[in-house]
């Protein structure tokens, strides 16, 4: 049996020993904050889908629902291919300051992407002018999460915790509205409120975090990481487009009814998602601190899949 260094830690006995990766590295602090944060930001988004269905009929609150499902698509094939890269580097700080910078114009690039396919498909579903805002929203979404990854990377998870926790409490505001405001509070007023909260948790994140985009070097970026980037963003995508494709299916064959039962059933997953993604958001940059390597890391975890 091998003898694993006293600096380091395995996969095997670290995480596997007990089942699961929050058992052992909730002992962490950082880990905790990170889920602490991940559970704001996953929160935040479930209580946008609430407080836009509060005030929107089901026709209405489907060709929302489609374009918000195109948009956490995006985040997610964003969260593989830019965020998880960048948890690999909490252990290199400089590199680390690299590989941000230049993920977030690569965020920016990706959301305008985004907002290609968000516009028309809400707009083709009745979904005017929700659609536009959230067309307008895709970058600023996409660049405030690449900046969580960075602050929960750089040991300061606390960053992303004021961040997220702006964007939660103004989002739970906005739910509460509709219930005090209604029908006078609409969908549109939700949906702009909650897009402006997005704004004011990316310039959080990049002022308090100290990083921000850069343009200089960008090719270099491109060749640097570029392995996991594909691998990483192709497993994330994958999933994306699973969920995507059976929403927009939906939709094309059931109508703007099917869509709204089918986002409506995603949420009530949420806390799933939260487990999920905080393992990602918080763990796997204090593995890399504890110095295991990159290789290690992705073998183990397709070992982990098959046990």
């Amino acid at each position: 049996m091998r003898r694993v260094p006293r600096n380091r830690i395995s996969w095997n006995e670290g995480v596997r020993n007990n089942g699961r990766a929050s058992g052992l590295m909730m002992k962490f602090p950082h880990v905790r904050v990170g889920f602490i944060d991940q559970f704001l930001s996953s929160g935040s988004n479930t209580m946008i889908v609430f407080a836009i269905a509060r005030v929107s009929s089901v026709d209405s609150f489907g060709a929302i629902s489609l374009a918000m499902a195109a948009l956490m698509a995006s985040l997610a094939v964003c969260r593989g291919a830019l965020g998880a890269p960048i948890s690999l580097f909490s252990n290199q700080p400089n590199e680390l300051r690299f590989q941000t910078r230049h993920s977030l114009v690569a965020a920016g690039a990706l959301g305008l992407l985004a907002s290609l396919i968000i516009v028309p498909l809400g707009l083709r579903a009745g979904g005017t002018p929700m659609a536009v805002i959230l067309g307008v929203a895709a970058p600023i979404v996409l660049m405030q999460d690449v900046g969580r990854f960075y602050v929960a990377a750089a040991s300061r998870p606390w960053v992303a915790v004021i961040s997220d926790g702006v964007w939660a409490l103004f989002t739970l505001l906005l739910l509460v509205c509709t219930f005090v405001g209604r029908p006078a509070f609409g969908a549109l007023w939700v949906i702009a409120g909650w897009v402006l909260a997005a704004v004011v948790a990316m310039i959080l994140i990049m002022s308090l975090g100290g990083v921000y985009p850069e343009f200089s070097g960008i090719r270099a970026w491109l060749d640097n990481s570029s392995y996991h980037r594909r691998r990483f963003g192709l497993e994330a995508g994958v999933g994306a487009s699973g969920s995507f494709g059976a929403i927009v299916l939906a939709g094309s064959g059931l109508g703007s009814a099917a869509i709204a039962a089918l986002r409506g059933a995603g949420t009530v997953l949420g806390p799933i998602a939260v487990l999920v993604s905080a393992t990602q958001f918080s763990v796997v940059p204090e593995l890399r601190r504890l110095n295991l390597s990159t290789e290690a890391l992705w073998n183990d975890r397709k070992l982990s899949r098959t046990n």
